[in-house]
């Protein structure tokens, strides 16, 4: 463990064990909150899917998407613990990580996934990313993937599960203006890593662009009915404001 005592007091911290550490961006730049756990355990348990409201359009579950293509779709968290958090999810309603999907689903999906995490994970600058899938039969039911960036400089007791749980130092308080601008800049650099892996591609290196589903090569006029449907693959009509859980 390195101290800065006498380095950008600003920019320093001090841990459980009175050492000095370099503070995250994140931590430098936002003020924390801590949401009302009781009122958010209640909305998951008895509320509608926030997924699928957030595929529907509904104006009531807002979201700050980043990417979105026939299959799957991305958007940030609503409760930034981590600066670029970000949720994966399957646009139709399935529960079960594994058990809802075809080997070919589950993998389009995980290279969704993968573009997602690596384009936040350049975007913010993390120094770790971590994946993982949450959820329970008695709330928060359709399946999705946690994307959380690990900005440098946090101490290891702040690492893994308590950099993502609110109880550690609860979560960002972030303006409507910097998620938005936070969302542009991430479905910016996913584009732009599509257009490196399609360069790839055209030269015979494997690259992670997700095959396409018989669904997604249907026309635009047949995915347009689809619930929520926006534009084709990987198009974005419109970053809605606020965002999902």
């Amino acid at each position: 463990m390195h101290n800065f005592p006498d380095r950008c007091p600003a920019m320093t911290a001090t841990n459980r064990l009175g050492r000095h550490y370099c503070k995250s961006s994140e931590e430098q730049m936002f003020e924390r909150y801590h949401p009302d756990v009781e009122a958010y355990d209640e909305l998951c348990q008895t509320g509608p899917c926030f997924i699928c409201e957030i595929v529907a359009g509904n104006p009531d579950y807002p979201a700050h998407i980043v990417y979105e293509d026939n299959a799957a779709i991305a958007f940030l968290n609503k409760y930034q613990t981590l600066y670029g958090y970000t949720l994966v999810a399957p646009r139709e309603h399935r529960e079960q990580v594994t058990g809802d999907f075809t080997v070919e689903e589950y993998l389009d999906l995980q290279r969704v996934i993968y573009r997602v995490a690596e384009a936040v994970r350049q975007e913010v600058g993390a120094e770790r990313v971590y994946l993982l899938s949450l959820g329970s039969q008695q709330g928060n039911r359709h399946v999705h993937w946690h994307i959380a960036p690990l900005p440098p400089g946090v101490p290891y007791k702040g690492q893994q599960l308590a950099a993502i749980s609110w109880g550690r130092k609860g979560v960002l308080k972030l303006s409507e203006e910097e998620r938005a601008s936070l969302a542009t800049r991430i479905r910016r650099k996913i584009e732009s890593l599509n257009g490196t892996w399609q360069q790839l591609g055209a030269l015979g290196i494997a690259c992670c662009l997700p095959t396409r589903t018989a669904r997604d090569q249907a026309s635009p006029e047949a995915n347009r009915g689809a619930p929520g449907s926006a534009g084709g693959p990987g198009q974005v009509d419109s970053i809605v404001n606020t965002s999902g859980r």
